[in-house]
Parts: C-alpha cells; structure tokens; sequence
C-alpha cells in the first residue's frame, strides 16, 4: 500500500505447498462478510489564532490535466491561506493552473514550474521547490496519480494524496504512528486536542474506504490458517496495530493471526531492524520452517534473505508480463499514455493472474 497506506507482507511457519491441504479434501476457510463503515466523523474547520500566522504552502504535482480542479476543490477545505507551488508535466496546462489558482480563495502567491514527469512522488520537493520550502512552518505535498491495470480509471492513490499528511520539517525521525503526527499537528496549529483526534479519525477512515482486497490472497491466507499454520502479518506503516488489524478484517481475513506494524514496535522492515527482530523471535519459538512472501524486491527478498529468511518475491504483472516474453508494453512514453494503458493494462493484469493460478 502507498505512502501511509500499510505494505503488508505475510509470514507462513510451513513451506510446503499452501494448497496442498485442499487438493487432498481438507475443510477450508470460507469467506465471512466484510466489515463495513457506517459513520464518518466530520472535523470542525476553525483554527486557533496562533495557526493564522503560520507560514504554509501546498506544493502540488499535475500531470493529468483535470487534477487542476480536483487540487482546487481540495484546497477549498484548507482552514488558511497558503502558498501554491505547481509543477506540471505539460506547458498547455500553465494557462489553465494559473486561472484556477490565483483565483482561488485560499490561494496566496501562486507559482508554477514545468518539469519531466519522473520522480514526482518526491522531486517537487526534494529538487525544484527544495530551497523555497525552507521558508515554510509547514507544507503539504499532494501528487496526481492514476492506476488504469484494470482497464479502467481507478484514482485510490490519488484520492488519498489529497488527504492533508501535514508534518513539522525535520521534527519525525525514524518511525512514527499516526497519533504522533496528529499529536504534533494539534500543537503546530493550536487545535484541539477532539480536533486532532477527529481529523486522524478521518484520514483513517479515508483510507479505510479505499481498501480493495486482492480475494485469491485473502482465501490463501484464510485457508493457510485454518490448517494449522501459523501467520505473521509484517507491514510497515504509522498506522497502529489496531487500525491495520480493521483493514484486515474489512479485506476477508478470518483466522488467528500475529500483527506486527513498525509504528508499534519501532522496527521497519524496509532498514533491516524488523528482520532482526522476526529473526530473533523465530529461533525463540523454535520455528525452523517458514517462508515469507511480499512483494518488495528489496524488503522482503533482499534484506531478509541476506540474514537467513526464507522468502518468496511476488512479481508485478508487468514483470511477469515482460518474463515471459510477450511483446514489451507501456514502456518510455506510452507509461503514461492512458490511451496505452486502457488498451493493454487490463490484458497485463488479467494474464498475470492465469498465469499464477496456473502454475501447479
């Protein structure tokens, strides 16, 4: 899962064949149903005196030109005025930011840079606007980000982008939680303590929302736990325990299962620390059968194989793609192409899966 949004990788005490059990006429565990969301908290929108005089700029990055008004319309729910630092991937787009943004009522001093839509994620902030942003208390980057393997528009990503991860420069090292950055919100912008608990309350349940499950994995591991295995769900996130074990509960997961976040026990698995610590725990427990299965080439294949783990690296669909040598695809220019994308994105996803489910 992106940024905040949990990566969450799975643990499995045993290595044989996880559907092993089944071909031989074993009860698997069924599909319960989903937890669903029934309020949503609505956060006031006033804030102390002292938040007023606070220096902040949005440092937005567009690619896709209706993100323009989509930016805009979320800038409408800003408490203050603020400062707005574009890039933008395309040169026809400047007319229509700056019209939209000088324009808008919380918008003070509007400035737009063109730039080659690599890197965005980071670069509007680490390398155009590195220096100007020194000047800033705080800032918010937000992103335009769609993802069309399924054949058709899907803006989760981006969606959640627009959610305000306001945070103090250089205040968080290492790994934080979520209560810790609301906590030093609440502070910055004199709120509330209820404010920041409701605006965490809503970013959370935001995400919660946007959850989609990946349903032949919640039926693996649903059924890998009822034959006795015993699970880990490993994930790094600033999201708790607690609000991570709601998501798995929302995606279908019904059986036992052991949590660990790296909010909660200061370890991350993408530095190595977390490892150290299942490592430690397993040669505790007296395990020497298991395997852990993720998809991030180096945080779950690289650092925990280096130390001894057992790991299986789930490829992306493009890579299986690529690896069994259909023609090569959504590369270069055609990577952002949604013309490109709707034609051959849904084919790429769609095959990868025949081709797991395949597999004996």
């Amino acid at each position: 899962m992106g940024r905040g949004r949990p990566r969450i990788s799975t643990f499995s005490s045993r290595s044989r064949s996880v559907m092993h059990g089944r071909e031989e006429g074993r009860g698997f565990a069924p599909h319960q149903p989903r937890w669903a969301l029934r309020q949503i908290l609505e956060p006031q929108r006033q804030v102390a005196g002292a938040a007023q005089e606070l220096k902040i700029a949005a440092c937005l990055h567009i690619f896709y030109e209706d993100y323009i008004h989509r930016f805009a319309q979320a800038l409408n729910e800003f408490p203050i005025e603020l400062d707005v630092l574009l890039t933008l991937a395309k040169e026809e787009h400047i007319a229509t930011a700056r019209k939209v943004f000088e324009a808008h009522p919380r918008g003070r001093h509007v400035e737009i840079r063109v730039v080659p839509n690599r890197g965005r994620n980071f670069a509007p902030w680490l390398v155009e606007y590195a220096e100007k942003l020194q000047q800033y208390d705080l800032f918010c980057h937000l992103h335009s980000k769609k993802s069309l393997y399924s054949g058709r528009e899907q803006t989760q990503w981006a969606d959640y982008a627009t959610e305000f991860t306001l945070r103090k420069r250089a205040q968080f090292k290492g790994d934080v939680s979520i209560i810790d950055i609301y906590t030093e919100l609440v502070k910055q912008l004199g709120a509330t303590d209820q404010e920041g608990q409701c605006w965490m309350q809503q970013e959370f349940e935001l995400d919660l929302r946007m959850i989609q499950a990946k349903n032949e994995m919640v039926e693996l591991f649903n059924t890998l736990g009822s034959l006795g295995h015993k699970l880990w769900v490993i994930s790094d996130t600033y999201y708790t325990r607690g609000q991570v074990g709601l998501m798995l509960k929302k995606a279908g997961v019904t059986v036992p299962y052991r949590l660990l976040v790296s909010s909660a026990e200061q370890k991350r698995k993408d530095n190595g620390t977390m490892w150290h610590m299942v490592k430690q725990d397993l040669e505790g427990e007296g395990i020497t059968r298991h395997l852990h299965i993720g998809d991030n080439v180096v945080a779950d294949a690289q650092l925990p194989g280096d130390l001894g783990l057992t790991t299986f690296h789930i490829l992306h669909p493009m890579d299986k793609w690529q690896a069994l040598g259909f023609p090569e695809v959504l590369q270069g220019d055609d990577a952002l192409d949604e013309g490109q994308i709707l034609k051959w994105g849904k084919l790429v996803s769609a095959y990868s899966k025949l081709i797991a489910h395949s597999v004996p």
